[in-house]
């Protein structure tokens, strides 16, 4: 049957055939058949009711569940939730177990810009609104002074034509009471200064950032030359012990750089004791430093007593304000900030080509990717879960912490702080960064577990740079948490000179560093008191007593010192017995 659809045709028709014309239309778009003829009766409406009220309820539940299954992460079907837990779990035992590791970081960098793509040639967003905004406030800048520059030109030559027309033959008539020197000197301040000193001032700020610009901004040839000569041989290495029982982390890092042609170290050893509110070091990487700054205060390493410094907070400090409460306020608040992750962060990897997996032995692995958002959030998730902790200390404090104690104000103000922000807020602010600064944040964690779940290896790849930077740089650090890798390391020997065995309630004696400290600020104020004193011996009050310059005017005055030139002071006698045994000689 064919239908027509002519104006003319729909105008004869009656509004009803045209209404159903339309809806007919309307159910086979929606997937209806419509047919002219009468409904054929329905088996099913036939032998009863559709549904028994029953079945009903049971579809309406398995359909409800479904749906929920769908949006839930507790269904153990999600393997992201899964990777999670696991990771949770394994970091979780992994912070309250002692134990030791190796770690490794190196460098690369790599153009932004990959060769072959499309934005190639093309500059950043940054940039160019950099650019622009430079420009725009040059151009308004300059416009403004070359502005006043003409409105001042007709007063600046009136002032040059009466200076060079004045001469001799005018000296009765010049009146020199009116004269004023400093609106003569303004009248001519646009006759000695260029106007375009300034205009090629600010145009130099666009010559600044251009000239950072090609300097950050490398060509690929100059990465290539930086990998090769300088980031494939550097290393940051770093052996360490954690000791969480008694609340303790000591360590030794080294800078290194080995080439066919030099090779140099620094090597610090750093031990960080909560319990005991305590930072121990080893001084020969900061005694060169301190000999420049104070040389007399610079031991050599030969005349401490022993390798490492101790430094402890003063009481009055650890009483206020414990090492040991801010340390479990910050491990209880690790675990509790990746629990507050998405679970989209965390994945489960598939290890059989991972070399660096078959290098640990590692049975599985899960992947933590960090945006900048997301690094910000477990920064904020991290502090508000401290300042909790911290404000529940004080609280179950009150005699400790009055309401006048500058920490429970601190704190009170923390926590006013927090309630006008949320967590995610601290990552937008970094994404935000990340939006106008040449900078990025992007960070792929991996962690390697054993077959009983336990931590065994982790890697990190952070990356940075941008265009402005003209690079991409990678930091690569990968850790191993091997006793056996611990005592095989070249680092090991300094760690036991500096700390002792691993675990070991005996520890190397280290020199008194607030004693020290004590030390040179004792002679420090000494030699204060020494300045001191000689500016008083200089002073009139010293040299003549408490008298004033007018008391040397009185015939009555008398010195209180008496010059003599020979013999013992302690030989005269008092001054009248002096003066009467020289007059007897005199009258003899």
């Amino acid at each position: 049957m064919k239908i027509k659809f002519a104006s003319s045709e729909v105008s004869q028709s009656s509004p009803k055939i045209a209404l159903i014309m339309v809806s007919s239309s309307f159910l086979a778009l929606m997937g209806c058949q419509s047919s002219s003829t009468q409904f054929a009766p329905n088996s099913t409406l036939q032998a009863g009711s559709l549904i028994s009220s029953v079945d009903y309820q049971k579809n309406t539940q398995r359909d409800q569940q479904a749906y929920q299954n769908q949006f839930s992460t507790d269904s153990g079907i999600n393997s992201d939730e899964e990777a999670k837990s696991r990771l949770l779990t394994a970091i979780t035992n992994h912070l309250v177990t002692p134990h030791v590791s190796v770690s490794q970081t190196l460098k690369h960098d790599s153009p932004f810009i990959k060769k072959g793509s499309i934005d190639g040639g093309s500059q950043s967003a940054y940039k160019t609104v950099l650019d622009i905004a430079i420009q725009e406030a040059s151009d308004e800048e300059n416009w403004e002074k070359s502005d006043a520059y003409r409105q001042e030109e007709g007063s600046s030559e009136k002032a040059v034509f009466i200076e060079s027309d004045y001469d001799e033959d005018h000296d009765e008539n010049y009146d020199y009471k009116n004269y004023d020197a400093d609106e003569y000197e303004d009248s001519n301040v646009y006759e000695s200064d260029n106007p375009y000193d300034e205009y090629e001032e600010d145009t130099s700020y666009q010559q600044l950032i251009d000239t950072l610009y090609e300097w950050y901004n490398r060509t690929p040839a100059q990465i290539e030359a930086t990998n090769y000569y300088f980031n494939q041989n550097m290393s940051l290495n770093k052996i360490s012990e954690f000791d969480p029982v008694n609340k303790k982390l000591s360590m030794v890092y080294s800078y290194d750089f080995a080439s066919p042609t030099t090779y140099y170290s620094i090597q610090l050893p750093l031990a960080l004791d909560f319990n005991r509110s305590e930072l121990t070091l080893d001084p020969s990487a900061l005694l060169p430093l301190v000999a420049i700054i104070s040389p007399e205060h610079a031991p050599l390493p030969e005349e401490l007593e022993a390798t490492t410094v101790a430094f402890k907070l003063p009481q009055d400090i650890i009483d206020q304000v414990p090492p040991s409460v801010i340390y479990d306020a910050f491990i209880s608040a690790i675990g509790y900030s990746l629990s507050e992750l998405e679970t989209a962060n965390f994945t489960a990897l598939d290890i059989s080509n991972d070399a660096y997996a078959k290098k640990v032995e590692a049975h599985s692995a899960v992947k933590l990717n960090l945006d900048a958002k997301q690094t910000g959030k477990l920064l904020g998730i991290t502090l508000k879960h401290m300042s909790d902790t911290l404000q529940d200390y004080v609280d179950l404090r009150p005699d400790l912490y009055p309401n006048s104690n500058f920490i429970k104000v601190a704190l009170e103000n923390w926590q006013q702080t927090n309630k006008k922000f949320q967590s995610g807020d601290l990552g937008s602010l970094f994404q935000l960064i990340e939006a106008v600064a040449p900078l990025s944040f992007n960070q792929s964690n991996y962690y390697y577990f054993d077959s009983r779940g336990k931590l065994i290896a982790s890697q990190s790849s952070l990356l940075t740079g941008g265009d402005f930077m003209g690079a991409t740089t990678t930091l690569l650090s990968q850790t191993r948490y091997d006793e056996r890798g611990f005592k095989s390391h070249p680092l090991s020997e300094l760690y036991q000179q500096s700390f002792g065995q691993p675990f070991s309630k005996q520890s190397p004696a280290s020199v008194d560093g607030n004693a020290w400290i004590k030390k040179i600020q004792d002679r420090k104020d000494k030699l204060n008191q020494a300045y001191a004193a000689r500016i008083d011996y200089d002073s009139e009050d010293v040299l003549l007593g408490n008298e004033s310059l007018d008391s040397i005017k009185d015939e009555a005055y008398q010195p209180s010192i008496r010059i003599i030139d020979y013999g013992n002071v302690n030989d005269y006698e008092k001054e009248d017995d002096y003066e009467q045994k020289h007059e007897q000689q005199y009258e003899q």
